[in-house]
């Protein structure tokens, strides 16, 4: 069982004294232009080119979008995403389940501690068969921090994972997380079909934040696993994958493929697998600038296609904007760069997005001295400021009128609501953009429910969008 919690936007976890400290390394993969059989592979059932759809509507509720891709995701008080990875335990009828779930700091209710800040939470975990308790556990676990400022982190912040054995065959996995002080929860049921593993088979890969290779069957897995499988484009270098195999004789070759929901190669490897003594382990390391952004299959087979398991990824802008494609990806940039520039990106081919996206990344970077496109984090911090503030019924903060303003421009310098005329219908407000000379009028419609802007607004406004950027 572990817990810790992750430091923001570094890729170095930060994790009980019990465990080690794990990095993404900066290795280099090389591509390969070679395709897996076509066969269909075991693992998580991933959806299809069409699904999961309404991630740019939905922009700010990430646990959707993960439920839908296939994951387990909780939406209720307590929101937490997580996975169950499958490895071979001890015989060929019995499975290391790795269960992992990550949440917000801010999901918790934290206390002042003498210099830090304090939360505890209760996880409770019970996987059943038909009548059957296959397995129960509860654990109580404690979360410090060191200032107010992280206790408010709504990215994934807190990790706990949990290794049991079990049977192979089909299971429901019951699993819930409760805010100790408050009594908030979050809940999930979600079935499981809990595979054997034969020699010459696969383990299911696993993205991972670290893991430390076993030598046998028997000896339970240490994996930190990465929960939502996910990095983040401009922070994290590499995605890693742990691997194992069963059987076979040596030299035994894995080979790793990124391919899009559509079936699209964007990235492969070839993984040498070390003998262990009856555990063969490797790792692959892909690199994220190479695999695009969205959702994406991670397939492991042997060397000559068999045996395909498959499992998700995501490839995100930032903690609580994953999308599932390349164009919802082009939908969220719809405020950032001139529509010209938009059109670029949208012609681009298939096998030439990768390099077309790195080109745009470059091209838009305010600040290329350093490793962080500070112009795209800037930007997507606005578009989840204007998601909190600015939703209007069924919109997304981001697409309504003031939330487009605010994506674009920032806090306003001054913001007024003029007193209304006795035959003035609703509010008006009016940001205030001195730097940039603009100025823009909002009319209230709806009790308060919708705010537009003017047709002189509109007119400024996408005037501005068309400018270059300096």
């Amino acid at each position: 069982m572990t817990c810790f919690t992750r430091a923001v936007r570094f890729t170095r976890l930060i994790i009980a004294p019990r465990l080690r400290h794990g990095t993404l390394s900066a290795a280099v993969v090389g591509l390969l232009s070679s395709c897996i059989r076509s066969a269909a592979p075991s693992g998580v059932p991933l959806p299809s080119s069409s699904s999961p759809r309404g991630t740019t509507a939905a922009a700010g509720e990430p646990v959707d979008f993960y439920r839908q891709a296939g994951f387990i995701a909780a939406s209720d008080e307590v929101p937490f995403v997580g996975a169950v990875r499958f490895l071979a335990g001890r015989r060929s009828d019995s499975t290391f389940a790795v269960i992992a779930l990550s949440f917000a700091n801010h999901a918790l209710s934290f206390a002042r501690e003498g210099e830090r800040y304090h939360a505890a939470y209760d996880v409770v975990v019970d996987i059943r068969r038909d009548t059957s308790v296959l397995h129960h556990s509860s654990a109580h676990e404690d979360v410090r921090v060191a200032s107010f400022k992280e206790t408010t982190r709504d990215e994934e912040s807190v990790i706990y994972q949990r290794v049991v054995s079990l049977p192979r065959g089909e299971a429901t996995v019951d699993i819930a997380v409760v805010d100790a002080t408050s009594g908030r929860r979050g809940h999930i049921v979600s079935a499981i079909n809990v595979p054997g593993f034969e020699d010459e088979s696969l383990g299911w890969p696993i993205v991972a934040y670290d893991a430390a290779p076993r030598s046998t069957r028997a000896a339970q897995p240490n994996v930190l696993m990465n929960p939502r499988a996910t990095v983040v484009f401009g922070r994290d270098s590499l995605l890693s994958v742990y691997l194992e195999a069963y059987g076979g004789l040596p030299p035994y070759i894995v080979r790793v493929t990124a391919q899009t929901i559509d079936g699209h190669t964007v990235a492969a490897d070839t993984v040498p697998m070390l003998d262990r003594g009856g555990v063969l382990t490797g790792e692959s390391k892909l690199r994220v600038d190479r695999l695009g952004l969205g959702l994406l299959r991670i397939i492991a087979t042997r060397q000559d296609g068999s045996n395909p398991v498959a499992v998700p990824a995501v490839v995100s802008f930032g903690e609580g904007l994953a999308v599932a494609s390349f164009d919802e990806m082009l939908e969220y940039l719809r405020y950032f760069v001139p529509p010209e520039r938009l059109q670029l990106l949208r012609n681009a081919p298939p096998t030439q997005r990768p390099s077309a996206w790195m080109a745009f990344v470059r091209e838009t970077d305010p600040n290329p001295i350093t490793q962080e496109q500070e112009g795209l984090r800037d930007y997507f911090e606005r578009i989840r400021t204007a998601n909190a503030r600015f939703h209007e019924l069924d919109r997304p903060g981001w697409t309504t009128d003031r939330g487009k303003v605010f994506a674009v421009l920032g806090e306003p310098e001054e913001i007024t609501e003029p007193v209304a005329a006795p035959s003035q219908r609703g509010r008006t407000q009016i940001w205030e953009y001195r730097r940039q000379h603009a100025r823009f009028v909002f009319v209230e419609e709806g009790d308060g429910e919708r705010w537009r802007l003017t047709p002189p607004s509109e007119a400024e406004f996408q005037s501005m969008l068309r400018r270059p950027k300096p």
